[in-house]
């Protein structure tokens, strides 16, 4: 049976609210995966949640990964969001808690979205240390889907991946200056988000302070065409760390 537990500081005692960020595509979160982290959830003592259902952020991804325009990636975007809910919403109907799920068009909308933007996009020109970790994030990204480097990815989806993580983070920042909240996700925090969770990046919104970050591990769950379950992979990572 899969459970899930958390890597690290128990930072979420302090929020009352959670919000779970969800990856399209990602077996992590899906069924007995998903039960997992819903599990997880329940016990964690939350008085309310918010699924973080970033549909349309993922346009960036398909079209690095299929190669289609802006308009059909959004479109496939749409459709993958709408088969996740119908066949994972029973699963989520399991959480003991209030939630909401706020689809990624509602951040785009959002009056406070342009402006950050540009903040973010402002600081990736000018800071080094940022513009570091974003390129830092892209390459883990492109080694991770694809087995490549920077340095033999095409230049146009280095731009959409660059994209992607500057929209999220512009559009987190007002979820978290709205919704103090911890931010649950089965994965390690990305060096971007870490810098600007903590402050080291400067003239940029403060939302994303409000957050704080859990990492949840996933335990005798089997993904699909793999046999290696997280448990292993997490034995090697302290092996690592004790080299």
């Amino acid at each position: 049976m899969a459970y899930a537990s958390v890597k690290g500081p128990k930072v979420w005692k302090s929020l009352s609210h959670y919000c779970l960020g969800v990856s399209l595509g990602s077996k992590n979160h899906e069924g007995e995966a998903l039960e997992a982290i819903v599990a997880w959830l329940n016990d964690a003592g939350f008085e309310r949640g918010t699924i973080d259902l970033s549909d349309t952020l993922h346009r960036y991804n398909f079209m690095v990964e299929e190669g289609l325009s802006e308009e059909a990636a959004r479109q496939k975007t749409v459709q993958a969001s709408a088969e996740w809910l119908k066949e994972h919403g029973e699963i989520l109907k399991q959480l003991k808690m209030p939630y909401d799920i706020i689809s990624w068009d509602h951040w785009l909308s959002h009056p406070k979205f342009g402006e950050y933007l540009k903040l973010f996009q402002n600081a990736f020109r000018t800071q080094q240390d940022f513009r570091a970790a974003i390129f830092q994030d892209v390459g883990d990204y492109f080694s991770r889907r694809f087995d490549i480097g920077l340095s033999d990815a095409r230049q146009q989806d280095i731009e959409h991946s660059v994209s992607f993580l500057i929209e999220e983070l512009a559009a987190h920042s007002i979820l978290y200056e709205e919704i103090p909240s911890a931010t649950v996700y089965p994965g390690r925090q990305q060096a971007s988000f870490k810098m600007v969770r903590e402050g080291l990046v400067k003239n940029v919104p403060a939302g994303m302070q409000s957050s704080a970050y859990t990492r949840l591990t996933l335990h005798n769950f089997k993904d699909a065409g793999q046999t290696e379950m997280n448990d292993n992979l997490q034995g090697v990572e302290k092996q690592l760390e004790k080299a």
